[in-house]
């Protein structure tokens, strides 16, 4: 048996079947598990949806932010947007299972040795306090209260205050900022607070931005952790931080590691590799 943790999919299901092809994945015997975003943008949803389905027993994925704008977008809380892929599934007989199946992924997956988040932790958050959040979270989640976590703001309310100042929010606006920062976080601006309009590399962010695991004194430092969600930044695995966003869906790479000794898999799109 085998366990492979796999990087954001993005409905690129043609890549997956190389991944699979290439790793000798056994679905008798073997398991994956992905950082989320299993769908949207790639093109592929629908194929991808039954996939999972027909192996709901061997397949595992922590909420990603695509994920989460599927239940919403399904729901009636948000509107599809033009580059949003998701429309054949949302029509098919299966798309209520796995709307099912979806829901009741968590937030925050403790592996053999190792965090697994969709994108990141805010850095006053311990490990115990990042997967007690979690837990609350993902049982609002199941329990119906989608449209409180995700819908309109309430007035007055900001977005993205820094996480000290949670004590003073209200119960919902402060497990909707802790819901951000598992599915959408990246950068931390000056005041310790979520900056979501940066989606670019390190390197090429503007100096005002720190990423979130580079920030001082996180109290999570610590813990070994691996995340998806960031494909500027790529396939970046060091001891304390995988990063295994390889960027599919723009032409990049699906990545795995197999989790039993660390070795890294990773496929391009067919049409892609034909092209060169």
């Amino acid at each position: 048996m085998a366990s492979f943790l796999i990087g954001d999919l993005q409905g690129c299901y043609d890549a997956l079947e190389a991944l699979l092809e290439q790793i000798g994945w056994d679905p008798a015997r073997d398991r994956l598990i992905f950082t989320g975003d299993l769908l949207n943008r790639g093109g592929q949803d629908l194929e991808a949806a039954r996939f999972v389905l027909a192996h709901a027993d061997r397949v595992e994925a922590v909420l990603g932010n695509h994920d989460l704008h599927l239940l919403s977008t399904a729901a009636g809380l948000r509107r599809a947007k033009n580059s949003d892929t998701f429309g054949a599934l949302l029509a098919a007989p299966e798309a209520e299972d796995y709307l099912a199946w979806l829901r009741r992924r968590p937030l925050l997956l403790h592996l053999d040795g190792r965090t697994l988040i969709h994108a990141g932790l805010l850095p006053e958050w311990s490990l115990e306090e990042a997967g007690a959040l979690a837990a609350r979270l993902g049982a609002r989640l199941r329990g119906g209260e989608l449209e409180a976590l995700v819908g309109p703001r309430g007035e007055g309310e900001r977005p993205t205050p820094p996480w000290r100042e949670a004590a003073s929010l209200g119960e919902d606006a402060r497990d909707r900022l802790a819901l951000d920062a598992f599915v959408a976080l990246r950068y931390l601006d000056r005041r310790g607070a979520l900056a979501p309009g940066c989606t670019e590399a390190p390197e090429d962010a503007p100096p005002d931005l720190t990423p979130w695991y580079a920030a001082r004194g996180r109290a999570s430092a610590s813990a070994p952790l691996a995340h998806g969600h960031w494909a500027s930044l790529g396939l970046r695995l060091r001891p304390e931080l995988w990063s295994l966003d390889g960027g599919c869906v723009w032409g990049g790479t699906l990545c795995a590691i197999r989790l039993e000794d660390e070795v890294v898999f990773q496929a391009r799109r067919p049409a892609l590799n034909a092209s060169g």
